[in-house]
């Protein structure tokens, strides 16, 4: 996921969506925050799951549970990524008209 989220900012598709139509600023900082955010949880989820393996009684309901809440947050956020750009570049296709 961090090797994800570094290309999607290192190609600067955000940022020439918000180039476009700054009124997007807000929701791209937040977007930008949450890969952050999703990356310490994956992280930590990670580290829950080594601990889980080297246990006796591996609790894999716990972990699939909060895998699928993880995956649903990055569903989601991809998303709001792609109708931000829709967005950004449509009303750029819009104003060519």
């Amino acid at each position: 996921m961090a090797h994800h989220f570094t290309r999607k900012e290192e190609r600067g598709w955000l940022d020439e969506a918000l180039a476009r139509a700054p009124r997007f600023g807000a929701a791209v900082e937040g977007l930008l925050k949450e890969h952050d955010e999703m990356l310490t949880r994956i992280r930590e989820l990670a580290l829950q799951a080594n601990r889980y393996r080297e246990a006796l009684g591996m609790p894999w309901r716990d972990l699939s549970e909060a895998l699928a809440v993880i995956l649903r947050q990055v569903h989601t956020h991809e998303a709001r990524e792609n109708e931000l750009l829709q967005q950004a570049f449509n009303l750029d296709n819009e104003a060519l008209s």
